[in-house]
């Protein structure tokens, strides 16, 4: 059985404006964090040498946008002249246009190097089909964005023609539909698991989400895959988002994540019982960080987590001596009213409108389902603070 050793990536969002994302960072650290991005380039090319890849399969998103540095665009295509072949899906932030980094005329108008001829770059919105020079029994189908319009159509209901092959690749840049992980992202060019295995294809490098996810059908064979991203940039991406393995007409094996970061990231949860202050959430937050094993040259999330005593506002900083650069998540910390009491009080003339509240909304709570009772829960949640005069600006959401 025919088999083919492979490096993918997606979504690297070479050149974006919006880094560093959920970190906090003076302009001086942000400038070295993009220097690195630049870098992760030359990094990929060493994961390639090493894994003996003989395709590097990118679904998408390489570049974030148009209009990115022309040193920046020349430093890829040169990196690249030196791998095996590498096929591209443009994503819906690297979309071919007239002034796209893939663009014939582009390169002519701003003096941009050729693309190296190992390097295939998909053109259309239709699909396509290509082989890999010197392997007949590997064909490789991939489409294009034209602008960054959202596609609502599912494209995968249909049957996507294709030329015959022993190994068939899928390059794919959509969202797979009731993905719980990313909701929050632009949905485009959705597709269900179930229409992408009906296609058939050996393998699908899947980009356009954040986060790793596979797809796998009846026998356990890996036949789709999200990467995620590969390098930390905001919550829910770990970094590891550059994936190695071997293709064969079974799927996907000897699956291994990589990441093209120079620095590890940490997540650190903290939990609270009913903190009083910030000081002791800070001193919670040490000891988090002295147990994590995270150091000054890392990126760290703080996830707090439990209850706090109503009467402040629980929000605190990192101390910017511990890691390169923090960020910190308070979506799942709640304020530790004690219900049970304010219930008991929502009873008589005297009843006070805190009691009143949460009376009304924990009887509305109690009848709701899933989306709506989280809902209400936030709602008792903002409603409480407010009565109580704290802030309630809403939560980050995972």
């Amino acid at each position: 059985m025919s088999e083919l050793r492979f490096v993918q990536i997606s979504d690297l969002h070479l050149g974006g404006r919006s880094y560093p994302g959920c970190f906090k960072m003076p302009p001086e650290k942000k400038k070295q964090r993009e220097s690195e991005l630049r870098a992760s380039i030359d990094k990929l090319a060493e994961i390639v040498k090493s894994t003996n890849a003989g395709i590097v399969l990118i679904p998408g998103d390489l570049f974030d946008r148009e209009s990115v540095d022309n040193d920046l665009v020349n430093h890829v295509a040169g990196v690249f002249a030196a791998l095996p072949p590498v096929f591209i899906t443009p994503g819906n932030h690297d979309y071919t246009s007239p002034g796209s980094p893939y663009s014939n005329e582009q390169r002519t108008r701003r003096g941009l190097v050729e693309w190296p001829e190992n390097v295939y770059i998909f053109e259309d919105e239709d699909f396509a089909t290509r082989y890999l020079p010197g392997r007949v029994d590997v064909a490789v189908t991939g489409h294009a964005f034209r602008a960054n319009v959202p596609v609502t159509e599912h494209r995968l209901a249909k049957r996507i023609p294709r030329d015959p092959a022993e190994i068939s690749i899928l390059l794919l840049h959509g969202s797979r539909t009731q993905f719980a992980f990313e909701e929050s992202q632009k949905l485009t060019l959705p597709f269900t698991a179930g229409e992408l295995l009906a296609q058939g294809f050996s393998y699908a490098a899947l980009g356009h989400y954040h986060t790793y996810s596979e797809i796998v059908d009846g026998p356990g064979s890996i036949r789709g895959l999200y990467g995620g991203r590969p390098f930390a940039a905001e919550n829910g991406s770990d970094g590891l988002g550059c994936i190695s393995g071997v293709i064969s007409k079974a799927g996907a094996t000897e699956l291994e994540r990589h990441s093209l970061d120079s620095r590890k990231t940490y997540e650190i949860t903290v939990v609270c019982d009913n903190v009083a202050t910030p000081e002791e959430m800070k001193k919670l937050a040490a000891k988090a960080y002295q147990e994590s094993g995270a150091g000054a040259y890392d990126l760290a999330r703080y996830n707090f987590c439990g209850t706090y005593l109503p009467g402040f506002s629980p929000k605190i900083d990192i101390d910017p001596e511990w890691h390169f650069a923090s960020a910190v998540n308070f979506s799942h910390l709640r304020p530790g009213y004690d219900l049970q009491g304010l219930l008991e009080g929502a009873d008589g003339r005297s009843a006070s409108a805190e009691s009143l509240f949460a009376r009304e909304l924990v009887g509305l709570i109690e009848q709701a389902e899933d989306e709506e009772r989280e809902i209400l829960e936030d709602a008792l949640d903002y409603g409480l603070r407010a009565l109580h005069g704290l802030d309630i600006s809403p939560r980050e959401v995972d």
